[in-house]
């Protein structure tokens, strides 16, 4: 589960990784540069978005599917028809579904939360970037070039 916990904090790892690369940058402009002004300074954000969107890009799918096999259980059923009454993982058939102290169990709010952050969040927010309306004009204009 070590390994669950891992894949999950990778793309915020990456969001902080970007983070402190724009306040290096910002700082690298003003104090050695010697750039003056705010939108000189931080003519480098679109790059930035650029950068943690198509890093989340590759990522998704992995992070979401590794996010949705907590939710993904089944009860297992042997040739002969015989079965204990209890689901387990499908992606971990040792883990048993929806036993309260079972690792399952312990991890279905984290993979909740996961879920909404990386399942709807990132599309959201994709959606937001594409299809906002001073986007829409912007993308539209580049369009007719």
């Amino acid at each position: 589960w070590s390994k669950w916990y891992v894949v999950m904090v990778l793309p915020l790892v990456l969001a902080l990784g970007v983070f402190v690369l724009h306040y290096v940058l910002i700082a690298l402009k003003k104090y050695v540069l010697g750039v003056k002004g705010k939108r000189a300074v931080r003519s480098h954000i679109h790059f930035m978005v650029r950068m943690l969107t198509s890093g989340m890009y590759y990522v998704y799918l992995f992070v979401v599917s590794m996010t949705l096999d907590v939710f993904n259980c089944k009860e297992i059923v042997s040739e002969d028809g015989v079965t204990d009454g209890l689901e387990y993982m499908s992606s971990a058939p040792e883990y048993v579904c929806w036993v309260e102290g079972e690792k399952q169990h312990d991890h279905f709010g984290f993979a909740f939360v996961f879920f909404l952050i990386y399942g709807v969040g990132y599309p959201l927010l994709i959606c937001w970037i594409l299809f906002g309306k001073n986007h829409y004009d912007k993308i539209r204009d580049d369009q007719l070039l």
